[in-house]
């Protein structure tokens, strides 16, 4: 369950900015904050003036705690230009240039079907604690050419 709050900051009187800060009841050092539109978040104390230096994505739909999402492609398959590649996109033409990656939900667990090199640019991306995703259903897991059982074999952080 989230709290959300909203508040304005200002500076020397003036109204600088408006923030809405969604916190993690069960967690409270988890949240989420939008600014203007623009969308965030992050653990413990994150949440300060220091976080000015670091780009910040619109995420546009839903998206997912980079923390809590499991890799399920073996790491042999990771290919470090389309990474790059990726990185590059991401930063020329926004977060919204990279389809969501499609996400599976097991016990608790959140699995990556499809997307490892979209999700490793964003998480080497500075400043990004969350991905676009989209949630799929068992049934479509066929569609990725993946199975349960081939997602939990391969499940890992």
């Amino acid at each position: 369950m989230c709290l959300g709050i909203e508040f304005e900051l200002q500076q020397n009187g003036l109204s600088a900015s408006k923030k809405l800060v969604y916190i993690d009841i069960n967690n409270p050092r988890n949240y989420a904050f939008a600014t203007d539109g623009v969308v965030g978040g992050g653990s413990n104390n994150d949440l300060s003036e220091n976080d000015n230096h670091k780009k910040k994505y619109n995420i546009k739909g839903t998206s997912y705690d980079t923390k809590k999402l499991f890799k399920t492609q073996p790491k042999q398959f990771t290919k470090e230009s389309r990474i790059r590649a990726i990185m590059e996109q991401i930063e020329r033409e926004e977060i919204d240039s990279i389809n969501p990656i499609p996400v599976y939900v097991h016990k608790g667990d959140a699995l990556i079907v499809d997307g490892h090199h979209r999700y490793e640019a964003c998480v080497r991306l500075g400043g990004m604690k969350r991905v676009p995703i989209k949630y799929i259903h068992k049934n479509q897991l066929p569609r990725y050419n993946r199975n349960l059982d081939d997602l939990l074999y391969h499940m890992h952080k």
